[in-house]
């Protein structure tokens, strides 16, 4: 049998959280198992049931479907859930990734913090890949400039 063209890395496919909006977080998992997802990005955002470690460990464990990834609340709509300081945002993530057994933390850095967060992630301040085998994703988001 000839060798495929291109391999394909054995890569897991999240259905996040943020995809069933208007719907809930526990609304995501029940339909990300429902569907054959490997597992679930929480989007933590202003639901509740995102932001409580424990309500979203015992819908992983009913659904039997895992987080893989945990978005830190850093958009517009979550400007003031877990704190108001990005940093400290970020660091929750971390924790909550660390607890439900999540291997990446995705963050949105706002403008003015995106290069300072992005030197922190190249020293390893934030990121402690080494250590607990967590990865930190940074997303960019090009400014919009409204009329």
């Amino acid at each position: 049998m000839a060798e495929p063209a291109v391999r394909i890395p054995d890569a897991k496919v999240a259905l996040s959280t943020a995809s069933v909006y208007p719907e809930s977080t526990a609304t995501a998992f029940e339909i990300a198992a429902r569907l054959g997802y490997d597992g679930v990005e929480v989007m933590v955002w202003t639901d509740p049931v995102s932001q409580d470690i424990e309500a979203l460990r015992r819908l992983s464990d009913y659904h039997q479907i895992p987080v893989l990834a945990v978005h830190a609340p850093c958009l517009l709509i979550t400007q003031r859930v877990w704190s108001t300081d990005p940093w400290t945002k970020l660091q929750r993530a971390r924790a909550a990734a660390e607890k439900l057994d999540a291997s990446t933390v995705v963050v949105h850095p706002p403008v003015p913090l995106a290069a300072p967060v992005r030197q922190g992630l190249r020293r390893g301040h934030l990121a402690h890949g080494e250590r607990d085998g967590r990865t930190v994703r940074r997303r960019e988001h090009v400014p919009l400039a409204l009329p």
